[in-house]
C-alpha cells in the first residue's frame, strides 16, 4: 500500500508532467491538499518538503509552493558515480544498511549509481576509502565519518571542491553541510517519557565521542532536570574499555554485563540507551544476570533497528526517518555537484518519533 504522503507526491508530478501546472505555477496551499486528499496537515507537509527536497518545487513563505520544473538534473561532471562512506560494519545488522538503501535509491532516482563503502569503524581503513574516492572519477560522496581523526583527508578534498555532504555527524573544523535526526529533541522525548512513568533513577549508557551521542546526551540532561531530577555522575555510563581508540566507541556482551551489574548496584530502574545495539546487549546482560525487563529494568534505544534478540521484546525506541535523511542528503549533495563553487553551508535536521514498545515498566 503507497503512503498517503506519496500518493500527493506522485499526484502533483504527474500534474507537473502532463501539463497541467507549469513552471512557476503556485500549488494548491496547504489547506486545499489536506481537504482535496483528505490528509492531515502533517502528511500534506511532508509531501511539499520532500518535493522540495528533489528540486521539484520551491516554496516561499507566506506566499506558498510553486513548481520548480521537472525535477530532472543536468550533471555539470562525467562521473554518474556518488559514493557512500559509513563507519559501520557490513556484515552487521545497523543503521549502515538503513542508509545504504535509501541512498542508493535516491541516488538512482537523480540518475547516479552509489558506491557503498563500509570502514568497519577503522580510521585507518576510512582514510584508504576517501583517498580511493579522491583519486577516482567521482561526482560527490555522502560521508559518515567515525570522527574528526582522518580531516587531513577530508580537508583536502573540500580544498580541492569535491562535492561533500556528511550524514549525522558534523566537523568543527569544515564548514560542510550535515544532515542528522534530530539526537537532542529525540533523547529529550525518550527520557521524558520515562520520568512520566515514575522513573528517577535513570541511568545514561553511550561513549561520548561523537556530537550525535554528545545531543543525545544533552537531551538526557535537559529532561531530568525539566523534572526537577538531579544529575548523577554514578550513574552516566560515557566511555568503554575498547583496546584502541576505534573500539572505545563500542560496547561488548562481557562489558554490558559489568556495567549493568554496576548500575543496577546502584539503584537505577530504567536506562536511556543512545543507540539501539547497547539497548540489546543490555537485555542480553539482564537475561545473564536474571534482571527481568522491564519490571526491574526499563529500557529505552535509539535508531528503530530491529536486532536478532528474544521475539517477545519489543523496544522502545526513538525511530529516525531514514528515508528522509537520505532523500535531503542526495538532494543537497546535488546542488554542490550542479555548483561546485557554491560556498552555502545548508544542514538539514530531520524530526524522530518514540516508538513504545514493551520494555519500559510503568512505576505510577
Amino acid at each position: 500500500m503507497i503512503p498517503l504522503y506519496q500518493n500527493i507526491i506522485n499526484t502533483l508530478q504527474i500534474r507537473i508532467q502532463n501539463g497541467e501546472l507549469q513552471k512557476d505555477d503556485k500549488l494548491p496551499s496547504e489547506a486545499q491538499l489536506t481537504k482535496e486528499f483528505n490528509t492531515s496537515r502533517i502528511t500534506v507537509n511532508r509531501a511539499l518538503k520532500e518535493l522540495e527536497l528533489r528540486d521539484v518545487i520551491y516554496r516561499l513563505k507566506g506566499k506558498g509552493s510553486f513548481v520548480k520544473g521537472s525535477g530532472i538534473k543536468r550533471k555539470k561532471t562525467d562521473s554518474e558515480i556518488i559514493s557512500l562512506v559509513l563507519p559501520h560494519k557490513e556484515d552487521v545488522f545497523s543503521g549502515g544498511q538503513q542508509y545504504a538503501r535509501q541512498i542508493s535509491q535516491s541516488c538512482r532516482e537523480n540518475g547516479y549509481l552509489c558506491s557503498i563503502h563500509y570502514s568497519d569503524q577503522s580510521t585507518r581503513k576510512e582514510k584508504q576509502i576517501l583517498d580511493q574516492i579522491a583519486s577516482h572519477n567521482i561526482a560527490g560522496a555522502v560521508i559518515y565519518p567515525i570522527s574528526n581523526r582522518n580531516i587531513a583527508s577530508l580537508s583536502t578534498m573540500n580544498i580541492e571542491g569535491f562535492p561533500m555532504v556528511l550524514l549525522d555527524r558534523k566537523l568543527e573544523e569544515l564548514s560542510l553541510p550535515v544532515v542528522s535526526a534530530d539526537n537532542f529533541q529525540g533523547a529529550y522525548e525518550a527520557v521524558s517519557y520515562l520520568t512520566a512513568k515514575g522513573h528517577r533513577r535513570i541511568g545514561f549508557i553511550g561513549a561520548k565521542d561523537t556530537d550525535v551521542v554528545h545531543y543525545r546526551y544533552k537531551g538526557y540532561c535537559h529532561a531530568l532536570t525539566k523534572s526537577k531530577i538531579p544529575l548523577d555522575r554514578d550513574i552516566l555510563i560515557t566511555s568503554f574499555s575498547g583496546q584502541n581508540e576505534d573500539e572505545r566507541g563500542m560496547l561488548d556482551d562481557r562489558e554490558a554485563v559489568l556495567i549493568l551489574k554496576k548500575l543496577m548496584d546502584r539503584g537505577i530502574t530504567a536506562v536511556f540507551c543512545v543507540n539501539d545495539l547497547i539497548a540489546y546487549r543490555l537485555i542480553n546482560a539482564a537475561q545473564e544476570l536474571h534482571i527481568r525487563v522491564p519490571e526491574d529494568l526499563s529500557l529505552v534505544g535509539f535508531d528503530n533497528l530491529r536486532y536478532l534478540t528474544d521475539s517477545s521484546i519489543d523496544l522502545t525506541t526513538v525511530a529516525q526517518d531514514f528515508e528522509t535523511i537520505a532523500r535531503a542528503s542526495v538532494s543537497i549533495l546535488m546542488k554542490k555537484i550542479e555548483n561546485k563553487k557554491s560556498m552555502d553551508v545548508e544542514d538539514f535536521i530531520v524530526s524522530t518519533t518514540l516508538l513504545e514498545g514493551n520494555t519500559v515498566y510503568s512505576l505510577i
